[in-house]
């Protein structure tokens, strides 16, 4: 099995509850999972992934040499429990997805950092965005068809004076406003 340090599972893979054969195989190989096509299984399989399926299957025929192989089109539907697929990944060998410690891919920017000018408008996009969001779910929250700043502004900072927020410098009601401000006018523009 090859060693992968990076891997692109989304986190919210990391706790469920069951995990079926196919998704095991993926996040063995470290990748997102997917479902086998019910039809044609090897098909669309990735090779590292095909590699995984070959190293279960010998575990399993190491544990249980008498037992039925399963056929590819049947791992969908094979639900394991979570500590049963933490050690079948674990006897695969590599890192575990399951097992390893949440880590933030977050960029974390340094107060004295300057921000280049397509960042901080990726930035006050998203802000915006959420502002819209809020204005959709709240007429509280928006003016015609755009959102109030003033409104949203208010309630963060309502939020950010109840709770203990060591970084929110730079984040009061003006700040706020001109951000999201801001980041309607670039997306509107």
């Amino acid at each position: 099995m090859a060693n992968k340090t990076e891997c692109d599972i989304p986190s919210f893979w990391k706790n469920r509850k069951e995990y079926s054969l196919s998704q095991i195989a993926y996040i063995a190989a470290g990748l997102e999972p997917k479902e086998f096509d019910p039809y044609f299984p090897e098909r669309y399989l990735p090779e590292l992934v095909k590699r995984v399926c070959a190293d279960i299957e010998n575990i399993f025929k190491k544990n249980a040499p008498d037992a039925t192989p399963y056929n590819l089109t049947e791992w969908n539907t094979i639900d394991f429990e979570r500590n049963r697929a933490i050690r079948l990944i674990d006897d695969i060998g590599g890192p575990n997805f399951l097992t390893e410690p949440e880590q933030s891919t977050a960029p974390i920017i340094e107060p004295d950092t300057e921000l280049k000018d397509f960042e901080r408008n990726k930035y006050l996009k998203q802000i915006a965005a959420l502002a819209l969001l809020l204005a959709e779910k709240s007429n509280k929250y928006k003016k015609g068809d755009k959102p109030k700043a003033l409104p949203i502004a208010n309630d963060i900072q309502e939020i950010f004076d109840a709770g203990d927020f060591p970084g929110k410098s730079g984040t009061g009601t003006t700040e706020l406003r001109d951000s999201i401000s801001k980041g309607i006018k670039l997306l509107t523009d």
